[in-house]
C-alpha cells in the first residue's frame, strides 16, 4: 500500500487497528513522533525502555512482557533509530513470541534497514511472522525524502481494508514522482551499487568517529551504530541541564545537534548527531567540540 511518508503511515494505522484509551508499546529513546503519534491519538503510550548492558543497546524484556500484557498494539523500531541498534534474529523472535503470546499487534518501522552496515545482518520482522504491518521507504537510503514516497506491507485484509478506510480519509495519494522513485529504487542495478558504497563509507566513518570520541573525549560516551548515519553520544559527563547545554552547543560551540529529550526520558542526557556528511565537516564538528570542551569541568 502507498504511503505518504513513515510517520503519516504510522500514524494511519495506529488510528486504524487501535481505539482511543488502548495501549501501544514503544521502547525509547526512540524517534520521537513515536510518542507523538500515540499521544496525539490519546491511546495509552507503554514504554518498555532499552537497557544499557556492557556499552550496548539491548531490548528489556521483562519490561516488555509487562507492557504487552496492557497493549494492543508495539511499535518497533529496526533498525533502531537513535542508537543505532540492528536487532538480532533471536532478539526478534522473542518479540515476536510476545506479541502472540499477548494477542498484540506488530508493527515494524525499517527506514534504517537499507542503511545496514556491510558487518550486520538485518532481519525483515515479518520473515518471522505473517501478521506483522511493515513501513518503510526508500527515502533515507537514496536521500529522496523531499518526495514523500513510503509504503505500508499488510497482509491481513481486514487490517488491509481498515487502514485503507483511514487513509482514504485523510486523502492519501500517489504522486507519479514518488512511485517512479520506488520503482527506480528497489530495481535499478545502478541503486544497488550505489547503495552498497553508501553503507560501507558509513560504516566506516561511525567507526572513525566512536574512536575519536574514545580517544580524545572519552568522557562524552557513545554508542557504535550498526546501521544509518546517526550517532547518539551520552553528554551527562558535562553536568548541565538539557536547555543549559542547548545554549553552550549552539553559541559556544556552534554545534547544532538534535537534543535526546524529545527521544524519552532516559534521553535527557544525550546529543544525536548526522555524521551523514564529509569527512572535513565532521573534523571540524569535532575540533570545536574538543576545543571548547577542555575548558568544562566534567563530572
Amino acid at each position: 500500500m502507498f504511503s505518504n511518508g513513515v510517520v503519516p503511515g504510522l500514524t494511519h494505522i495506529v488510528e486504524a487497528l487501535t481505539e482511543e484509551g488502548d495501549g501501544v508499546v514503544i521502547q525509547s529513546p526512540v524517534y520521537p513522533p513515536f510518542h507523538e503519534l500515540v499521544t496525539g491519538l490519546k491511546r495509552e503510550l507503554l514504554d518498555a525502555p532499552l537497557r544499557q548492558v556492557d556499552g550496548r543497546y539491548e531490548m528489556d524484556f521483562d519490561a516488555l512482557d509487562t507492557q504487552m500484557r496492557k497493549a494492543k498494539l508495539f511499535l518497533l523500531c529496526s533498525p533502531h533509530n537513535p542508537v543505532g541498534r540492528v536487532w538480532t534474529e533471536s532478539e526478534l523472535k522473542q518479540v515476536v513470541e510476545l506479541a502472540r503470546r499477548h494477542d498484540v499487534i506488530l508493527v515494524a518501522d525499517e527506514i534504517h534497514a537499507d542503511l545496514t552496515y556491510p558487518s550486520q545482518r538485518h532481519t525483515a520482522l515479518n520473515r518471522l511472522d505473517d501478521n506483522v504491518i511493515t513501513v518503510s521507504a526508500p527515502s533515507k537510503a537514496f536521500n529522496i525524502a523531499g518526495l514523500f514516497a513510503s509504503y505500508i506491507i499488510c497482509p491481513d485484509g481486514a487490517m488491509r481494508k481498515r487502514i485503507t478506510q483511514v487513509q482514504n480519509k485523510h486523502h492519501v495519494l500517489p504522486t507519479p514522482f514518488a512511485n517512479t522513485a520506488i520503482i527506480a529504487a528497489y530495481t535499478d542495478s545502478r541503486a544497488e551499487r550505489w547503495l552498497d558504497q553508501l553503507t560501507a563509507e558509513l560504516e566506516e566513518q561511525a567507526t572513525y568517529l566512536v574512536n575519536r570520541f574514545n580517544e580524545e573525549l572519552p568522557q562524552l560516551k557513545t554508542f557504535l551504530p550498526e546501521a544509518s548515519y546517526l550517532l547518539w553520544i551520552d553528554f551527562a559527563a558535562l553536568d548541565l541541564e538539557p536547555e543549559a547545554r542547548k545554549k553552550w552547543l549552539h553559541e559556544e560551540v556552534r554545534l547544532f545537534l538534535s537534543p535526546g529529550g524529545p527521544f524519552g526520558e532516559s534521553g535527557q542526557t544525550f546529543e544525536r548527531i548526522n555524521f551523514g556528511t564529509s569527512r572535513a565537516v565532521l573534523d571540524e564538528a569535532f575540533k570545536r567540540l574538543t576545543e571548547h570542551a577542555d575548558g568544562k569541568a566534567f563530572v
